[in-house]
């Protein structure tokens, strides 16, 4: 959480309004919810937790609110349909798509093509050997 907090610096209340970064925070609900914790008791992020509050993230209802303004964007996987049940057990044409478009073997793939780098200056960790593994089941399903 504090590696969390140190990289989103660029977005605390001191530096949002100059900063000019566009990134993308993949993070799970119960992630969220103590990182929003945190931001709380640090105090340096009140632009971006009333942002989460407006958009109603971390609460019950599936819709909303609001996913947009001057300094952050929202898109929320929630109330998409992960899994399917089906004749042949449990599916997931959501996870499927996308391990497929993070792990397709293409120079406009970014994630390829950081595992490749990583690969070539002999790093290996175990997000490298989940890389492998999702690359490898994708293949054997074709």
């Amino acid at each position: 959480m504090d590696t969390l907090m140190e990289l989103l610096q660029p977005f605390s209340d001191n530096y949002v309004e100059n900063n000019r970064e566009n990134w993308v925070v993949a993070i799970n609900m119960g992630i969220l919810v103590n990182l929003i914790n945190r931001m709380k008791a640090s105090g340096q992020f009140t632009k971006l937790l009333s942002f989460l509050a407006e958009t109603g993230i971390t609460e019950q209802s599936s819709s909303l609110h609001i996913t947009k303004n001057d300094f952050f964007e929202l898109l929320s996987f929630r109330s998409y349909p992960v899994f399917q049940i089906d004749e042949t057990g449990v599916n997931s044409a959501f996870y499927d798509e996308l391990f497929s478009k993070v792990t397709v073997q293409s120079e406009s793939n970014p994630f390829y093509n950081a595992y490749l780098e990583d690969k070539e200056k002999h790093i290996v960790h175990l997000t490298h050997h989940n890389y492998e593994f999702f690359s490898d089941e994708l293949s054997n399903q074709v």
